[in-house]
């Protein structure tokens, strides 16, 4: 039986994760026959496994968030690093450039939902304090210069992307790096 976690459960959402990059990839808003039809599964199929596209759609984005998330943490705050080694932000860099497909999109819609419990634990955690290092104490202006900071970061990986990644994760690293204020 294809029940939740086991093989041929985490197969076909696989199938499904790979069917909606592919149409993200042709820049098409899948309906779930397409998805049924490019991931080789029934359509009853699809409905065990989500409600509807969107909830797939929100699920992918979830995990992507998730991984790029896990790639921030380490030894000390990612933030924290800017400016200073430019070999602590390639794990972001190389996780974006190995998730193409998805970031390609992604990033042309960019939002973190800041009810997401990673963001407000990021927020939390490495945001704030960073800042706060630094001199800026208020909150609302610590959100000014935290969206210049993402909105030009965010820029860039697109820019990258575009470019299929041509520069390593290290040498986008020390690009980005020099861009951002030091100390």
């Amino acid at each position: 039986m294809n029940t939740s976690g086991n093989q041929r459960h985490m197969e076909t959402e696989k199938k499904l994760r790979e069917a909606l990059l592919f149409f993200m990839e042709q820049e098409k808003a899948p309906t779930v026959g397409q998805l049924c039809q490019r991931a080789q599964i029934n359509r009853s199929t699809f409905y065990r496994h989500y409600t509807d596209v969107y909830d797939l759609m929100n699920r992918v984005e979830q995990e992507f968030q998730h991984g790029l998330y896990r790639s921030l943490d380490g030894d000390s705050a990612f933030l924290a690093r800017l400016g200073s080694k430019p070999e602590e932000l390639e794990p972001l860099i190389a996780y974006i450039g190995q998730n193409p497909h998805f970031y390609r999109v992604y990033l042309q819609k960019y939002a973190v939902s800041e009810d997401d419990r990673s963001y407000q634990r990021y927020w939390q955690t490495q945001v704030l304090p960073l800042f706060q290092s630094h001199g800026v104490s208020n909150e609302e202006h610590i959100r000014y210069y935290y969206e210049y900071v993402k909105t030009g970061m965010v820029a860039i990986f697109r820019l990258w992307l575009e470019n299929g990644c041509r520069e390593t994760p290290a040498e986008l690293a020390r690009i980005l790096c020099r861009l951002l204020p030091g100390e």
